[in-house]
């Protein structure tokens, strides 16, 4: 039965539909299923998966594959209904908090996130739906950034990971300087993949493609839509990475690895990131906050996630952490002991590595 539990991001935007059709407090049935998420999280709980599934026939290998890209169209044909339903104007100022806040958290808290899951994938089609909803969202230097930069194993926890959170930090000052930090570091990338070269880069990059063509999907918002329509599609463009953003944040709080007396850094380990074993929150993000297991395996589909033996495991439910971050002071008092203990175990486990090295020699 746990396989129809990735269904949790359709029933997520199925009120939707009640808010196009009847407007109103419609539009406030997502934000508050977003908010109740962390006490239907510690109600759920967890559940610990140290073994793989064992492999899936072709009829739920396709339900899986199907599940996810699914989801694409859908949300994209929701954020265009919302460019006209805004482009009317027929609503009050509570209706447009809520029209915004309710596609925007779909738009980043799910779709998103699937699109980050399907940079990752060696199929090309599959490569595609996710760069397609980049477009869509305007935010394609994750194509790039994400997979080529943050997953390196030389990179992530690293000074020069762009969506590491160093301790002491909040999730406030921390958003725009990794969106920000983002860009940079994919460009930097693209520049030394074309040999330094600027114009090169800018006629040769496959983001120059993605960026024009997400420069037209939003142009022709405006034509279609109006002012009215741009606006609400650039908010949710917004809100969307601002979710995305909090996820990282969540993620990677406070697990920097050490720079070596050479200058490099110590070798990459499954504690250097944040995971939970929530069920709710593995259902509607697809196994992302296994994020031990991603970082080793992140071409692995979803499906075959497992929790890592070494990784540092969240103190409570995934939705409840992404709650508890707003609040600096209590996330601090929480996660600081949390980090401490993670560089305790990274002194033990250095240790150990050295003594076996010493008697293998």
């Amino acid at each position: 039965m746990y396989k129809f539990g990735y269904l949790m991001p359709y029933l997520f935007a199925a009120p939707t539909l009640l808010g196009f059709l009847y407007g109103g407090l419609y539009w406030w049935i997502i934000p508050a299923m977003y908010l109740s998420l962390p006490i239907a999280d510690l109600i759920v709980g967890g559940k610990d998966r140290f073994v793989a599934r064992s492999k899936v026939g072709p009829i739920e290998y396709y339900y899986y594959r199907i599940l996810m890209v699914l989801f694409v169209p859908v949300q994209s044909a929701i954020i265009l209904y919302g460019c006209y339903y805004f482009s009317k104007g027929n609503f009050q100022l509570y209706e447009a908090i809520g029209i915004i806040f309710s596609i925007g958290i779909l738009t980043g808290g799910v779709g998103l996130n699937i699109a980050h899951e399907c940079t990752h994938k060696t199929n090309p089609m599959v490569r595609n739906v996710g760069r397609f909803f980049l477009i869509v969202t305007g935010w394609c230097y994750f194509a790039v950034e994400h997979p080529r930069v943050h997953h390196k194993f030389s990179v992530t926890g690293t000074k020069k990971d762009p969506v590491l959170s160093v301790i002491n930090e909040t999730l406030y000052s921390f958003i725009p300087k990794s969106i920000w930090r983002s860009h940079i570091a994919t460009w930097q990338y693209e520049l030394s993949k074309h040999e330094g070269s600027a114009w090169k880069t800018l006629k040769e990059s496959e983001l120059s493609g993605m960026y024009l063509l997400s420069l037209i999907f939003h142009a022709a918002v405006f034509a279609i839509f109006g002012a009215y329509g741009l606006a609400f599609t650039l908010i949710n463009d917004l809100v969307a990475i601002l979710m995305l953003q909090h996820q990282d944040y969540v993620h990677h709080y406070g697990l920097t690895r050490r720079t070596l007396n050479d200058g490099s850094y110590e070798k990459y380990q499954d504690f250097y990131t944040w995971s939970s074993n929530s069920i709710l929150a593995n259902w509607a993000l697809f196994e992302l906050p296994r994020h031990a297991f991603h970082h080793k395996i992140p071409y692995a589909n979803f499906e075959e996630a497992v929790d890592m033996n070494n990784e540092s495991k969240m103190p409570y439910g995934y939705f409840t952490m992404l709650f508890i971050s707003f609040f600096p002071f209590a996330w601090f008092k929480l996660m600081n002991p949390k980090v401490e203990e993670v560089f305790r175990k990274r002194e033990i486990s250095n240790t150990i590595e050295k003594t076996v090295t010493r008697e293998a020699v």
